[in-house]
């Protein structure tokens, strides 16, 4: 996409490091009447960071972006990235509210046995109004917006991600 761009940091700055600059041009979906946005600049970063440990990202583009969620290569998986928050999860929507429904209450039988192999509480949100259901991690408090920590925030993402898609997918596939 146009506009977006890396460019190195200036005088002071390590050797190699890489500073992101957030142009006008950005990935928007427009949800519930609101515009939210990734910067291009952040779903490459991320991306490029993320296929090292996560291999569902292996072959997204960061096109595929849609607001705020980045999906991984095989569906439900992907993450969710705010302006001042972040968090991976996966999301069964269905064409069926039964459908959506029955995948996740399947995975919620296995609740206490999936927080206790990643290692920690994650959220369970059955949302029938919206024919879906979300299992989430807990968020992390950095987002697209909080540039100058966009190492951390990616690879807090992807050591959080890594390891909740890990455990999910022993009971998707």
């Amino acid at each position: 996409v146009a506009g977006e761009t890396l460019e190195r940091l200036g005088p002071g700055s390590h050797a190699g490091a890489w500073e992101p600059h957030i142009n006008q041009f950005k990935l928007m979906a427009i949800v519930g009447g609101t515009t939210m946005s990734v910067p291009v600049d952040f779903c490459i970063l991320f991306l490029q960071k993320s296929r090292q440990k996560i291999p569902l990202f292996l072959g997204v583009e960061p096109s595929k972006a849609k607001g705020t969620w980045i999906p991984a290569n095989r569906e439900p998986f992907g993450v969710v990235v705010k302006q001042h928050e972040s968090h991976a999860e996966i999301c069964f929507q269905e064409k069926s509210e039964n459908e959506s429904n029955r995948k996740f209450d399947e995975i919620n039988r296995c609740q206490e046995e999936i927080e206790f192999k990643y290692g920690g509480k994650l959220r369970w949100e059955r949302l029938p109004e919206k024919k879906r259901s979300k299992i989430m991690t807990h968020p992390i408090p950095l987002g697209y917006k909080d540039i100058k920590n966009w190492n951390s925030l990616i690879a807090q993402l992807t050591d959080d991600a890594a390891i909740f898609f890990e455990v999910i997918s022993e009971k998707i596939y």
